[in-house]
């Protein structure tokens, strides 16, 4: 082995960047910049682990884990999930990620050898699978599959117009027969939390979602961000955050709401407001599959799936334990494998 494992330090932040280039094509070099500095300087709970692979002083490698903070009854968690890795082409299947991987979970265990620390994986793939389950990871019974919403007539005006009303910079208000609707470009960061912490679940793993995580969350690329927040007298019953993919394509990065009504209005009133011609979202709980359902998402086709070979894959879960066994998985009396036990949204993927 000619490479040697080394701990990140900011005196390879340019060495870094320059290697995750490869996988950041699609922004300029100053947004690559904003990206690194938003995803692993200023997380406001706990820094990254962050390793590289280092040959004659060259970065050759680099993986990271992310911490968020969950709660679940009055216990707090810190969670790690796998962040972006990458090995440069010339020094692919040498082991390296296997090494990166071992020495990112050897310092976690140092770091938090007394907390309450789990691991998940929201977006593993194909190849990195076998590599995860070799290391102690094991499938829960939740799937990753999006859920899709279509408007052939918002289509239309797109393709029309050129673009839709992208992400805005005006505040829009809209009254239905029950409820008021604000679209913003603005966070409630306060209000938000305030309502997570109110219809937050004491059963489930929950990202905390207070003050801190919005206005950390939605600080990179905040234009591409639109909240719909929802009001029964003048009461918030539920939010949509939607980011933008392309005039077309829309995504709901994250979704609370006190009963499938006020979800279905908020989705409706945006769809329409926002002339979004395809709307995505993912659900993991049966309670949220239906309340897609409900608000008028199909769910995406197995079948073509399967045809075009872009399977879906289980979300990955993992004590910190450096070899876990099966009562490890077993936290506070249940299964971390359990994806009822969980309650995740697309914005916990980093």
């Amino acid at each position: 082995m000619t490479f040697k494992i080394v701990k990140y330090t900011p005196a390879y932040k340019q060495a870094v960047i320059d290697l995750l280039k490869y996988m950041w094509k699609e922004y300029d070099e100053q947004t690559q910049y904003e990206l690194f500095k938003w995803r692993y300087e200023d997380n406001p709970y706990e820094k990254s682990i962050i390793f590289m692979a280092v040959e004659n002083e060259r970065v050759i490698g680099f993986r990271a884990f992310i911490a968020q903070i969950f709660v679940k009854g009055d216990k707090q968690y810190t969670v790690f999930s796998p962040s972006d890795t990458i090995i440069h082409r010339e020094h692919r299947r040498k082991g390296i990620i296997s090494a990166l991987n071992d020495k990112c979970l050897e310092e976690i265990n140092r770091k938090y050898k007394d907390d309450n620390v789990l691991l998940i994986n929201t977006s593993t793939s194909k190849p990195s699978m076998p590599v995860y389950l070799k290391q102690g990871w094991q499938k829960s019974n939740g799937l990753r599959r999006f859920y899709f919403k279509t408007s052939i007539l918002n289509y239309c005006y797109v393709r029309s117009n050129g673009n839709g009303k992208a992400f805005l910079s005006e505040f829009i208000e809209v009254n239905t027969k029950n409820y008021r609707i604000e679209i913003s470009s603005k966070v409630k960061s306060s209000e938000l939390s305030e309502f997570n912490a109110h219809i937050r679940s004491a059963n489930k793993w929950t990202n905390v979602r207070d003050v801190r995580f919005f206005n950390w969350r939605y600080l990179f690329l905040p234009e591409k961000y639109t909240f719909v927040y929802c009001y029964l007298d003048n009461k918030l019953e539920g939010y949509l955050i939607i980011k933008q993919l392309t005039d077309k394509k829309s995504t709901i990065d994250q979704y609370e709401a006190t009963h499938s009504r006020a979800f279905n209005v908020m989705v409706n009133t945006a769809v329409k407001t926002l002339h979004i011609a395809q709307l995505r979202s993912y659900a993991f709980l049966p309670e949220e599959k239906e309340m897609v359902k409900k608000g008028g998402f199909i769910p995406e086709s197995v079948y073509l799936l399967e045809k075009f070979g872009r399977l879906r894959f289980p979300v990955l879960v993992r004590p910190k334990n450096p070899q876990p066994e099966d009562k490890d998985f077993m936290v506070e009396g249940q299964d971390i494998r359990e994806i009822t036990n969980w309650h995740l949204q697309i914005s916990d993927r980093h």
